[in-house]
């Protein structure tokens, strides 16, 4: 419900997004941070507008894919009354996938600066 509740904030307040600025982590420090554009990212997803979504944020699509894919499989567990997700959830993730995704996100926070200058 949370995750369905963020996408409704972020559509009926599609407007206040464009014109205002509410990363705390860039209004305090100045600096961008690599979810900045995020919201922008996903409202121009949602709107079919694939090049300008990639231009706020990089990882606009493969988050809300993650997204989906989770909603989906909550669904899937819940009719089934199963716990798969839950059970994928508490396994450990491997190191190589954990350098990877740091990596990923270090990348992004570069872009995300550099655009942002």
């Amino acid at each position: 419900m949370a995750i369905i509740g963020g996408y409704v904030f972020l559509f009926l307040f599609d407007n206040a997004f464009h014109s205002h600025n509410f990363c705390f982590f860039k209004l305090i420090t100045g600096v961008a941070c690599p979810g900045c554009g995020m919201g922008r990212a996903t409202i121009c997803l949602i709107k079919g507008k694939i090049a300008e979504s990639l231009s706020y944020n990089l990882l606009a699509i493969p988050f809300n894919l993650f997204i989906f894919i989770v909603c989906i499989w909550l669904v899937y567990d819940i009719f089934k009354k199963k716990n798969t997700f839950y059970e994928f959830t508490t396994k450990p993730l491997n190191s190589y996938i954990k350098i990877i995704i740091f990596f990923i996100l270090i990348i992004n926070w570069i872009i995300n600066i550099y655009r942002n200058i």
